[in-house]
C-alpha cells in the first residue's frame, strides 16, 4: 500500500475501500479530517443493545405509570401496585424523601404536569429524564446514532449527582411545608 494511505487512527474512520478500476478512494472522514468533528458518532453493537435494554426499562417504567390512576392527595398512587402504605408518613404525619414519586409519574404520563409537580418535584424530574432516556436510548437502538458524547458532557464529574440530591432535598422539604402548611 502506498504510503500515507494506510488506515487512519481514528477508530470512527472507515478502511480504505478500492473500486472496480483500481483508483483508491480515501473515506469522508480521511479525505477531510476537520468532519469527523461534524458527523454524528455511531454506536456499535454493544452499545446498541444497552441502549434498547435501557430504551425498554424507560417505556415500561412509562407504561406502568400510565396504567395507574393518579390520587388526588399527591401520594399513595403507589398502593394500586399492591405496596403498603407509607410508614413514615402514617407515624409522623409527614411525607418521606419519596412520598409522591409514584403519584408525580402518573400524572406526569397523563399530561397532567403541574399536578405531577404538586405531588413531587423530585417525581416529575424523574419521570421527565425517564422519557428522554427512553426517547434516546430508543433512538440510538434504531439508528445507531450515538448519543454518548452528550451523554458524557451532562454527566461528567460529580456535578449530576450533587444536583440529583438537592433536587431530592428540596423537593421533600418543600412537600413537607406542603403538608406542614395544611396545603396537602
Amino acid at each position: 500500500m502506498p504510503a500515507g494511505l494506510e488506515r487512519a487512527a481514528n477508530p470512527m474512520s472507515q478502511p480504505i475501500s478500492q473500486p472496480a478500476d483500481g483508483a483508491l478512494t480515501l473515506p469522508l472522514r480521511q479525505a477531510h479530517p476537520g468532519i469527523a468533528d461534524a458527523l454524528p458518532a455511531r454506536a456499535r453493537g454493544g452499545e446498541r443493545l444497552a441502549a434498547a435494554a435501557v430504551a425498554g426499562l424507560a417505556w415500561s417504567l412509562l407504561l406502568i405509570a400510565w396504567a395507574l390512576t393518579p390520587r388526588s392527595a399527591g401520594l399513595g398512587t403507589h398502593e394500586e401496585l399492591g405496596l403498603p402504605p407509607c410508614h413514615i408518613q402514617q407515624v409522623s404525619g409527614y411525607p418521606c424523601p419519596s412520598c409522591g414519586m409514584t403519584t408525580a409519574f402518573a400524572a406526569f404520563v397523563h399530561g397532567h404536569v403541574a399536578a405531577a409537580l404538586s405531588a413531587q418535584v423530585m417525581g416529575t424530574a424523574l419521570a421527565a429524564a425517564c422519557l428522554l432516556a427512553g426517547l434516546g436510548a430508543g433512538l440510538t437502538a434504531v439508528s445507531g446514532l450515538s448519543l454518548a458524547p452528550i451523554t458524557a458532557r451532562l454527566f461528567y464529574g460529580r456535578t449530576w449527582f450533587r444536583v440529583l440530591l438537592a433536587l431530592l432535598l428540596g423537593s421533600w422539604a418543600l412537600k413537607a411545608a406542603l403538608v406542614w402548611a395544611g396545603w396537602q
